[in-house]
Order: structure tokens, then sequence, then C-alpha cells
């Protein structure tokens, strides 16, 4: 087949589609049973949490199309940048509320906001909101009305009318600097638990790292109490095995045997972001749709050039000037990726690093650590370390092979 005739079902470094998603059965079934609750009209909240790569955004995505389709709910999901504030995130879960709401209900709910919210039909439509900063102020502080009386012209209550409001605020980080935002929330929620009990059918998802909430609960003690929480963590072998037959079957691909699947599980880490990265390259170096250990290989390798890239080498380069400790990466890399070791400790590292890099190496340990580069195996474990992904040591291997004028 022509190159620029296959088009890969893997989506590395985006939200996967919902129908796409595999996997998180369990997790799945616990967040539904809040949604019948939030249908009944009692308000549910929660916080969503796990390590970067473990597939937050793609998990949110798809419990809102599960609303959205099965609770006939409105579904948004909004990403924020670093520098949104409270007014900001009102503002913007109104925009997207009115302009992903389907005709019938849009015009009935911008009707609430007057000449603020113009729709203009340019390619589709376009959503202008401009209220003034006095008007923002006001529907910041009183956003539990302004979200019942949302439904309301939604027609909550009303045989055809909607059945309540699923909305995501993803990648909440620059939020939880302010303790602005953690005292505003606990005020909105317990408006909605108080004043409207059994009247407001409103599912609100936060999204964001586990030290994030940490540093939100640090701002308001009380903000803990109001939410259920959902850790994602690392996917069990069979779902990945599961995903990958999946979806190369679907590209009347087969994988030759159970070792070279077994090689690819492994070197996903549990991740969603690292299955996607590996499956699209391997995709992409397969030629004869039968993915043999050699594809497997060159796969991981082209996915591990990918992962450094995008997600370590920003962060080495930007937190880390010392060259002992960028050659020390790449010689732990190296190692471990040839040793096939379930981690390393300080003393199997004697022969790989040079006296002077041993010198530096508790220092450099500590740095790693903290840039969620290199981990400890487990708690049972004390001493053992390993990189935070498998496609890690894969790209400071291929960096510490590569001749330096190539870099």
């Amino acid at each position: 087949m022509n190159l620029a005739d296959k088009e890969s079902p893997f989506q590395p470094g985006i939200p996967v589609d919902p129908n796409k998603f595999k996997g998180r059965l369990e997790n799945i079934e616990e967040v539904t049973r809040y949604l019948k609750q939030v249908t009944n009209g009692n308000p549910q909240h929660l916080f969503l949490t796990g390590k970067r790569g473990m597939g937050k955004s793609s998990f949110a995505r798809y419990i809102g199309e599960i609303a959205r389709i099965n609770c006939n709910m409105i579904s948004i999901h909004l990403y924020l940048d670093a520098k949104t504030d409270v007014e900001d995130l009102v503002k913007n879960i109104i925009s997207k509320i009115v302009s992903e709401t389907e005709e019938g209900w849009k015009d009935k709910i911008a009707s609430l906001f007057g000449d603020r919210i113009r729709s203009i039909d340019i390619g589709g439509l376009k959503l202008d909101f401009n209220p003034t900063n006095e008007e923002i102020s006001h529907l910041a502080r009183n956003f539990p009305d302004i979200l019942i009386n949302i439904l309301n012209k939604a027609g909550f209550g009303q045989k055809n009318g909607k059945k309540g409001l699923f909305i995501v605020i993803d990648d909440i980080n620059g939020l939880t600097e302010n303790p602005e935002f953690a005292n505003w929330y606990k005020s909105f929620a317990d408006t909605l638990s108080t004043d409207y009990s059994g009247k407001a059918p409103i599912f609100m998802v936060l999204s964001g790292l586990p030290e994030k909430k940490e540093l939100l609960f640090n701002h308001n003690e009380s903000f803990s109490r109001i939410f259920h929480y959902t850790n994602l963590k690392t996917l069990r072998k069979s779902e990945i095995r599961d995903f990958f037959y999946s979806m190369f079957e679907k590209q009347n691909m087969t994988i030759e045997d159970e070792k070279t699947m077994e090689f690819m599980v492994d070197y996903c880490s549990g991740m969603p972001v690292m299955m996607h990265e590996i499956g699209d390259a391997i995709f992409w170096v397969d030629t004869d749709n039968k993915i043999d250990i050699h594809d497997a290989l060159q796969g991981i390798l082209n996915a591990g050039n990918q992962i450094g890239d995008k997600y370590l080498k920003p962060v080495v380069d930007s937190n880390i000037r010392s060259y002992k400790y960028k050659s020390i990466f790449k010689k732990i890399g190296n190692h471990t990726f040839f040793s096939n070791d379930e981690g390393f400790t300080r003393k199997d590292l004697e022969e790989v690093l040079s006296s002077e890099e041993m010198k530096v190496f508790d220092d450099f340990l500590r740095k790693a650590k903290k840039l969620g580069i290199i981990e400890l195996v487990s708690a049972k474990k004390f001493g053992t370390y390993k990189f935070a992904n498998n496609l890690y040591p894969v790209y400071f291997m291929i960096q510490y092979l590569m001749p330096e004028e190539s870099k």
C-alpha cells in the first residue's frame, strides 16, 4: 500500500476520540454511578487525577459522551491555559455551553445574556460573548443561579428537555496556584447542594495532576470533602493487549506472535499515551500488514525518540545545565535498555558511570526524581529506581549511541 493511502488509527499526543477509547471498565462503572445521581437532581463533583500520560482527558471525554448520548445532558469539555482565573473560567464555560448546545435550545440559552452573545455564521458558528467586567464578576458570584437558569432554558423537567449539565474543567494546574479558585469553588458547590437540593442535575469534573489536587486542598481544608475521586493508574497488560489487537485488526494488520505482543506491551508502561505513540510508530514501520519482532523493535525505537523530543528534551534542557547529569541519563538509559533489569541501584551503576559521575550521583538522583523522570520501583524495594516509563531509557540510549556531530 502507498504510504499516502495509509491512515493511522492511533492518536499520539492528543485526547483520544471517544469512539476509539478502550479499557478503564472499573473506572467507567464507578463514574457512571454518579451520573445516575445527577439525573435525579443531585449535583456531583469528581476530581479526576493521575500521572501525566494516564489518559485523563480521553477518559473525561468518553464519560462526557456517555452523559450526552445516554443521559441527554449538555456535555462540555474545557481545556484551560496557565493564566486562567475564576472570571475567565466562568466566561469560557458559558461560551462553551451556548456554542455546543444543539439547535433548538441554543437560542433559548443565549437569550439569557441578551446582546452580549452574538452568533456569526462564517463557515460554521462563531460565538462572541463579551460581558463587561462588572457583568462577568456578577456571573462568577452567582454562577449556581446561572447554571440553573441555563438548565431551565434547556427544558429541564420537560418531556424532551435536557436532563442535566456535564462540565469538565481540564488541566486546572494554573488555577490551583491561587487560593481564590478553591474558595470560589467551595462556595459554588455549597450553594448548589443547599439552595438547589434535588433540583441541580450538574456534574462537575476537575482534572489535574495529583500534586495540584493537594495544593487545592491546602488552600481550603474543606475543599476535599466536596469530591469523589478517580485516580487513573497504569492499565493492565490484558487491557493493552486488547487495545493493540483491536486497533490493528481494524487496519487488517496482524501481530505475528505473543513474543512480539509482549514486547510491545512491556514498553507501554501501562500508559495510554505510550500505547498510542508505540502503536502509531509500528503502524508506519510495518510494510506487509504482519507485525513481527523487527517491526516492533524499530517502532519502539522511533516512539522512544518521539517521546523524548516531546516530553523529555524540553524538561532536561530547561532544568539541567550539568554535562555530567546529561551524561548520567544517557549511560543509565543505555544500561537499562540492554540489561532488561527491573530497575537499577547505585551499586549497579558503579561499573557504568565514571568516578566523577558517581560523586554527583546522589544530587543527580534528587533532581531526576523531582522532575518526574526517575522514581522508586516500589516502597518494598527502597534504593531501587527506574525510569518513569519504559520509553525514557530508549530515548537516552539513542542519544548515547548517536555520534556527537549528528545530535
